[in-house]
């Protein structure tokens, strides 16, 4: 996974963990927040409605992904791009990436692993084709 992504991801958990002020100074964010206001329940972030967090998709585009092994450590949906080609698609779904990440311990399902797919729409064929 990128650096900048998987820094904003980390930023985002966090701040939705957090009960009081909330800094954060990493590489690519520093960020200081007000108290939230627990009689409002809001500040100037909001906190998810499900608990400890809606489901997070990650998204890999390249072979051997370092997206999806992230994904399988941290639980979250393994999501991987039509652009690639069949035997690469395959591949994200093997031991240690997608499917399950043996040292965390866990073992995604089969059923949440997404394929996104673009999809060209205009008034004729010629219009949404690349």
């Amino acid at each position: 996974m990128r650096a900048r992504s998987a820094e904003v991801l980390d930023v985002v958990l966090k701040l939705w963990a957090s009960d009081g002020p909330f800094s954060y100074h990493g590489k690519f964010f520093d960020i200081e927040t007000p108290v939230f206001d627990p009689v409002k329940d809001r500040g100037y972030y909001m906190k998810p409605y499900q608990q400890p967090h809606p489901p997070i998709a990650v998204a890999a585009s390249t072979p051997d992904s370092g997206s999806m092994r992230m994904a399988g450590e941290r639980g979250f949906i393994p999501m991987s791009s039509s652009l690639l080609s069949r035997p690469y698609l395959s591949d994200h779904w093997q031991p240690g990436r997608g499917r399950r990440a043996p040292s965390a311990g866990r073992k995604a399902k089969r059923s949440q692993w997404r394929i996104a797919r673009d999809v060209l729409v205009g008034a004729r064929r010629a219009a949404a084709a690349p």
